[in-house]
């Protein structure tokens, strides 16, 4: 494979599926993979030289002005890489909760130029996390200790009304009840019929 410095650089970057900015110290974009142009829906040239909180957050104000840790503003302060999860605006109008993975670009005298954003998305696991939270909730008030009445078996919910064990159950799982009668409950309630 041949091919020019340069362009072999600019193709490895755009072929990275996340989206990656680089960010000087005014906060403005000075460049971006095409993963990134898709996510904010503009092409390179509408983005370069804009504030980055005004592309990813919609806002006039850096996130450190609005008291948001922000990523570009640490690294250029501390020299270091910085982790930080941020919730962005898309092109599309939804939302997407990022880590952004925030890192110095330095130039040939070891000094700060830039700072390079890698935006991984985790919209999904945290919905994903969400849901289990739910779930498991929802298995520890099953699994809980459940105020019963001894006589008809009805179940005190959480508002303190009483209802029946079935219905309670049901609300809160997918179980499904199907009636019968119980061996001891034949031979008591029923002895004159059985054989």
């Amino acid at each position: 494979m041949v091919m020019k410095k340069d362009r072999y650089y600019i193709d490895v970057i755009n072929a990275v599926q996340v989206p990656i900015l680089v960010i000087d110290r005014e906060m403005r974009i000075v460049d971006t993979n095409s993963a990134a142009r898709k996510a904010f829906g503009r092409d390179g040239a509408e983005i370069k030289g804009c504030p980055c909180h005004k592309v990813m957050h919609r806002s006039d104000r850096p996130c450190f002005e609005s008291g948001v840790r922000c990523p570009v503003h640490e690294v250029f302060a501390t020299g270091k890489s910085v982790r930080e999860v941020h919730q962005h605006q898309r092109a599309d109008g939804s939302t997407a909760w990022e880590e952004i993975l925030a890192s110095p670009l330095r130039d040939e005298k070891d000094l700060i130029v830039g700072v390079v954003e890698e935006l991984r998305d985790l919209t999904e696991t945290l919905q994903h996390r969400n849901l289990v939270k739910e779930l498991q909730d929802q298995v520890r008030r099953l699994e809980g200790i459940l105020p019963i009445c001894s006589h008809c078996k009805r179940i005190r919910n959480a508002a303190g009304e009483w209802e029946e064990v079935e219905s309670y159950v049901k609300e809160r799982t997918d179980a499904d009840f199907t009636h019968g009668i119980c061996p001891v409950c034949v031979e008591k309630y029923y002895a004159e019929y059985h054989i």
